[in-house]
C-alpha cells in the first residue's frame, strides 16, 4: 500500500483533484 500522489488511493492525479473540486463547489 503506497500512496502515489495523495492520501486517497483512488486519485491518479492532480487534475483529477481539481476536476472533483469543481464539481463540488
Amino acid at each position: 500500500r503506497q500512496p502515489r500522489c495523495s492520501s486517497v488511493p483512488w486519485i491518479p492525479d492532480n487534475r483529477t483533484l481539481e476536476l472533483i473540486l469543481d464539481i463540488l463547489q
